[in-house]
């Protein structure tokens, strides 16, 4: 993590956290670079795993046309959900 290493429970946390965030795109038609997507989720908060979670599917609905989104990776690194 950006703070040190994870434990444990919180390298789990992640992982179902990512695991959900991937669901949702996939479910939409949307593929995930599953590695690098997980390199990135990782990097982030417990907090703003959450928050990206919360905030892909109103992402995904608000660019209905597929060629406008960003990759999901990108829009982890970017950080492209709300603070």
């Amino acid at each position: 993590g950006l703070y040190g290493p994870r434990t444990k429970d919180s390298i789990d946390k992640a992982n179902q956290l990512l695991d959900d965030f991937s669901n949702i795109l996939e479910k939409r038609g949307i593929k995930v670079d599953r590695p690098t997507a997980r390199k990135a989720f990782l990097k982030l908060s417990l907090t703003d795993m959450g928050k990206a979670i919360k905030a892909v599917e109103k992402y995904v609905e608000s660019t209905p046309d597929k060629k406008y989104r960003k990759n999901p990776t990108t829009w982890i690194n970017k950080r492209s959900f709300p603070n």
